[in-house]
C-alpha cells in the first residue's frame, strides 16, 4: 500500500470514530433531554394532582358549609314552629280580683297555671304577694272552684296539670287575706318556733334585728326554695324536651322571683319599725312572723 493509501485509510478511519463519538453524544444528549422531558411531566403532574387535591378539599369545605347552613336554617324553622305550636295552643284566661280584671296565658300542654303569673298578672304589691295567699280560681258561669295544689319542691302552688279553662269566661281570684289573722289561735309549737327564728335571725344577739340580718336570713331561705324550683323546673325539661325554652324563661323568672322576694320580706317587716331605726325588736317581729305562719298552713 502507497503512502497515500494509508494516508486516506486513516482519514476514512478518522471520521468513522468522529462519527461514532458524535453519534453517542446525541444519543446521550437525547437521553438527557428525554430525562429532563419526563421530570418536567412529572413535576407537572405533580403540580396538577395538588392543585386537584386542593380545589377537590375546597369543595368538600363548601359543601360542609353549605350542609351546616342548611341544618341551622332547619332547627330555625324547626324552632320557629315550636314557638308558632306554643302560639297556637295557648290560651289567654281571663281573671279577675276586686276591680282589677286582665289575662293570663295558659299553656295546657306544657305545664300548669301557677299563683306566681297570678301575682305577676294582677300586678300585685309586695305586701299583697306576701299575706294574699292565692288559693284558686272560680268559674262565673259555672261557679266550678279550681284550687291550687302545693308542688314538691317548688316554691309556688299549681293548678293540677292539663286542667281545662275556658278563655270565653272571667274567673274570679279565691283570695285568702292573712293580714288580720288572730294570733292567740297559734299553738304553743308556733309561738316556740318564732321565739326560736328570732334568735336565729338576731345573730349579734342585740334584741334587734336589722335589715343586714334580715337580707342574710331570708337570702338562704329564698335561695334554698329557689334552688329547688330550678330542680323542679329542669325536671320538667326532661320531660318536655320540646319545650326547653319556655321553661328557661321559668327558670329564669325563679332567680328574679328570689331577688324580689328577699326586698319584699324586708319591706314588709319593716313597715312595723315603729321608731324608724331600720331594725325590729320581738314584739314587732311575732306579730309579722304569726302572719307568715298563716302562709305556710
Amino acid at each position: 500500500m502507497t503512502t497515500h493509501q494509508k494516508l486516506e485509510a486513516a482519514k476514512i478511519e478518522a471520521n468513522l470514530r468522529e462519527q461514532k463519538m458524535l453519534s453517542k453524544t446525541l444519543k446521550a444528549q437525547q437521553a438527557k433531554q428525554k430525562a429532563r422531558k419526563a421530570k418536567l411531566e412529572a413535576k407537572k403532574d405533580k403540580k396538577l394532582k395538588l392543585k386537584l387535591r386542593k380545589l377537590k378539599a375546597e369543595q368538600e369545605k363548601r359543601s360542609l358549609a353549605e350542609k351546616e347552613l342548611m341544618m341551622k336554617i332547619a332547627k330555625e324553622a324547626e324552632r320557629q314552629q315550636r314557638e308558632r305550636n306554643v302560639i297556637a295552643t295557648t290560651k289567654n284566661i281571663p281573671i279577675r280580683y276586686l276591680n282589677n280584671t286582665t289575662t293570663v296565658p295558659y299553656l295546657k300542654e306544657f305545664c300548669s297555671l301557677s299563683s306566681s303569673d297570678i301575682r305577676t298578672a294582677l300586678q300585685f304589691t309586695g305586701k299583697q304577694a306576701i299575706f294574699l295567699k292565692i288559693k284558686g280560681l272560680k268559674n262565673t258561669r259555672t261557679s266550678n272552684e279550681l284550687f291550687f295544689e302545693e308542688m314538691s319542691g317548688s316554691i309556688f302552688s299549681e293548678l293540677a296539670p292539663n286542667t281545662e279553662l275556658d278563655d270565653t269566661v272571667i274567673y274570679d281570684v279565691i283570695i285568702e287575706d292573712l293580714r288580720f289573722i288572730d294570733v292567740e289561735k297559734l299553738t304553743t309549737e308556733e309561738k316556740l318556733a318564732i321565739k326560736a327564728q328570732f334568735r336565729e335571725m338576731d345573730t349579734d344577739d342585740s334584741g334587734e334585728i336589722d335589715v343586714e340580718e334580715l337580707r342574710d336570713y331570708y337570702y338562704k331561705i329564698e335561695h334554698d326554695r329557689m334552688l329547688k324550683q330550678v330542680d323542679y323546673l329542669n325536671a320538667l325539661k326532661r320531660s318536655y324536651p320540646k319545650r326547653t325554652s319556655e321553661i328557661n324563661l321559668r327558670i329564669e323568672s325563679a332567680h328574679h322571683e328570689m331577688q324580689s322576694m328577699i326586698s319584699h320580706h324586708i319591706d314588709i317587716l319593716l313597715e312595723a319599725d315603729i321608731d324608724h331605726d331600720n331594725s325590729v325588736d320581738w314584739n314587732e317581729f311575732f306579730l309579722y312572723e304569726a302572719r307568715r305562719i298563716a302562709i305556710l298552713k
